[in-house]
């Protein structure tokens, strides 16, 4: 193939990227996907709380549901491949949109975990329900 035809495929496929990463752009803009983005930060986040041991509430296909996300999201072998314009990206947006929506009784309680951390950590809290506990300890005795 001659120089000048290579450039101008070049060129098309660089068009139609371009043409795709804008449309996935505005798609992301949306507020529907708002809440999808606001799910996916989350879900790393969990896992990066199990992995180093702050998050242990995870129930047992939990932790492999994520690796198996991950491991096909970084991987070069896809069932679409990412260098297909267009639709390159659609299996690994449906991979975490299928992750977000199997874990999302698993991220309702992440939330509720880390809402409550404040309360589990602070010192005049955990006074607190010490004293309470010495009390009713007392009452039943």
């Amino acid at each position: 193939m001659a120089p000048l035809k290579r450039r101008r495929k070049a060129r098309a496929v660089m068009s139609k990227n371009k043409i795709t990463k804008e449309a996935l752009e505005k798609v992301l803009r949306s507020n529907r996907s708002k809440k999808f983005r606001e799910d996916l930060k989350l879900l790393f986040q969990m896992f990066s709380d199990y992995k180093n041991k702050k998050y242990t509430l995870l129930s047992k296909g939990t932790p492999l549901i994520l690796i198996a996300t991950l491991l096909y999201i970084l991987s070069p072998i896809d069932v679409i491949p990412d260098s297909l314009p267009f639709v390159g990206g659609l299996d690994d947006i449906a991979v975490l949109m299928y992750a977000v929506h199997t874990l999302s009784d698993e991220l309702k309680t992440y939330k509720l975990w880390l809402a409550t951390k404040d309360m589990r950590t602070d010192p005049a809290l955990t006074l607190i329900n010490r004293v309470e506990k010495h009390i009713e300890e007392k009452k039943n005795q």
